[in-house]
């Protein structure tokens, strides 16, 4: 009797949550299905609505936010369809980029005007200084041969004027610099500042 019937949802990862966007009509339950649906990722059982957040780059809680206020004392942003965070930390860029992929995520890549102007109005209102990025031309032989670290990116430039520039040699890693209205600047490596580590979710 199909008045009978009762709604199941396919579980494949077993952690008791099914996929709200695959469920079936059933007089007895499939073996593979569960009563509650709400699993925002069916392939991995650490992620369904009873798990908390952790800073991993996983909506762990299905509650539509990445890692919100869970790394570190990183702040969490949104901007479209990328989760930010914006680390006061103060690292070399090397130690920025390996904080960032540890969680999941890589030094930020800036596609546009907007996406630089949204990230400048971040940093100004925390009151962060300098702030590291995902631009640099580090290695043998890639001197002025700019390129992200994490996503390809586009053509945008958001340097200074005359910027990047490798001044005094050795500027291999870009910042976004407080005392040239937050424009790019190419810096030694070493030097420590905060940085934003982005993910695409």
């Amino acid at each position: 009797d199909a008045s009978d019937a009762s709604l199941w949802y396919l579980d494949q990862d077993g952690d008791g949550f099914g996929n709200t966007n695959s469920s079936s009509l059933a007089c007895e339950q499939p073996s593979d299905h569960v009563e509650i649906g709400g699993d925002c990722n069916d392939s991995n059982p650490e992620v369904n609505p009873d798990e908390e957040e952790t800073c991993d780059g996983l909506d762990n809680d299905c509650s539509g936010e990445t890692d919100e206020d869970v790394c570190a004392d990183c702040l969490h942003y949104r901007y479209k369809s990328h989760t930010y965070q914006l680390c006061p930390s103060e690292l070399s860029w090397t130690k920025a980029r390996d904080a960032c992929e540890a969680w999941g995520y890589a030094l930020t890549t800036i596609d546009n005007e907007s996406e630089d102007e949204v990230m400048r109005e971040w940093i100004v209102d925390n009151d962060f200084g300098s702030t590291w990025i995902g631009y640099n031309d580090r290695g043998e032989g890639n001197e002025d041969d700019f390129s992200w670290v994490g996503a390809e990116g586009t053509d945008y430039a958001g340097g200074a004027n005359g910027e990047p520039n490798d001044a005094g040699s050795g500027e291999d890693c870009v910042e976004r610099r407080s005392a040239f209205d937050w424009k790019w600047n190419d810096l030694p490596c070493g030097a420590d500042l905060s940085f934003v580590c982005e993910g695409d979710f």
